[in-house]
């Protein structure tokens, strides 16, 4: 059975390990990032999907153990990466309590990540939007950059984002696999209608799209005729460990 304690035992015994889906850009399928997403052997070899563990810790300290971890190993990593590569990230998964009350950037200068926090890429769901506190700090800003990056994930499940963006400054929205399964249903397909919306606002405001769960190239080639830059999925690359990681973005 799952419980916090076991996956804090998890983490305690070096049970977890990383691994990297590559942000390539469309047009030339160059890499320029890479989502961290935590995996769990169990020391009996068994593997718990992150489907498994990741809602059992939700709202626990627990959630900001694992994300000082994660910080720490991306740090180890790729932290060389990051600091001499330009225009390339690492996204984060994050929980919203560690966003807004100095958690982050204690994590930050903990893991070593304090030169290259602009290419660290905060990533927050709908149901983990901070609250007025967190807003507040995402909001600041050293002279014309604000101190961290943030991602909205899931965007398109639901009709919320639109309004979710007028409360905070995202700077990157990721457009749900959901969207990404129906774009081959033809003209009339509501993801085309719901990824030109997103496209549109996104321009207006400066903001980057990801487009998460590309599985086939027709979907790729439909998704940069929508102005989509950037993208994720299998039809580029599973999910690698760093040093493949590094060696699928040339480095």
């Amino acid at each position: 059975m799952i419980t916090v304690d076991t996956v804090r035992e998890g983490i305690e015994q070096r049970e977890m390990f990383l691994e990297y889906m590559p942000t390539v850009r469309l047009r030339d399928g160059v890499c320029l990032g890479a989502e961290a997403l935590t995996r769990w052997r169990r020391g009996d070899g068994r593997m718990v999907s992150p489907l498994e563990f990741i809602p059992v810790i939700e709202r626990t300290p627990v959630a900001g153990l694992l994300t000082y971890w994660v910080l720490e190993t991306v740090a180890a990593e790729l932290g060389d990466w990051l600091l001499r590569t330009e225009d390339v990230h690492v996204a984060v998964n994050v929980p919203p309590e560690l966003i807004g009350r100095g958690g982050m950037e204690y994590a930050g200068r903990r893991a070593g990540l304090g030169r290259v926090a602009e290419k660290i890429l905060l990533e927050v769901t709908e149901r983990g939007i901070p609250d007025e506190i967190g807003i507040a700090a995402l909001s600041q800003r050293t002279g014309r950059r604000r101190l961290v990056r943030l991602a909205l994930d899931d965007v398109g499940v639901n009709d919320h984002w639109a309004a979710i963006l007028q409360r905070v400054p995202f700077d990157v929205l990721k457009l749900d696999k959901s969207l990404i399964d129906r774009l081959e249903d033809g003209p009339q397909s509501s993801s085309i209608a719901v990824i030109e919306e997103v496209a549109f606002l996104a321009r207006e405001r400066g903001i980057e799209i990801i487009a998460e769960g590309i599985e086939r190239p027709a979907q790729a080639a439909l998704l940069r005729q929508l102005g989509i830059p950037l993208g994720q999925g299998w039809h580029f690359s599973r999910p690698l460990r760093a040093a493949d990681l590094l060696a699928f973005a040339q480095v």
